[in-house]
């Protein structure tokens, strides 16, 4: 959980940089997510100036979600509001995509990231 990261990278401190998935975020948490309030107790709590993480769909099984990765095309968790956040925020972030559908979710991702005014570099 986000607690957890938070907690152990407290007690560890500069020694650890903490990684974020936001999928398994989303699971951990029944299907919700506010990536505005993780953003801002990373930055709050942790100080952190830079973002490492990486996004993918989850599947769900039986009402819960599951640890079987899957495209970011069923929404589950939904990439543009993070992408809103990140803007919003003007945050520094290292967002991997760790898709079964690489290529193509991560052209989806840039794609939504630009319609919201991103330009990459």
């Amino acid at each position: 959980t986000i607690d957890e990261v938070i907690e152990i990278s407290k007690d560890v401190g500069k020694r650890v940089i903490p990684y974020i998935d936001w999928a398994h975020t989303f699971a951990r948490q029944n299907a919700n997510i506010n990536y505005g309030e993780i953003i801002d107790r990373l930055s709050k709590e942790l100080s952190m100036s830079h973002i490492n993480s990486h996004f993918e769909g989850l599947a769900e099984r039986k009402g819960k979600f599951v640890d079987v990765h899957r495209s970011i095309k069923y929404n589950t968790p939904p990439f543009e509001p993070l992408a809103k956040e990140i803007l919003k925020r003007d945050i520094s972030i290292t967002l991997i995509c760790e898709s079964p559908e690489l290529e193509n979710d991560a052209l989806i991702m840039k794609k939504i990231l630009e319609n919201d005014g991103y330009r990459l570099e």
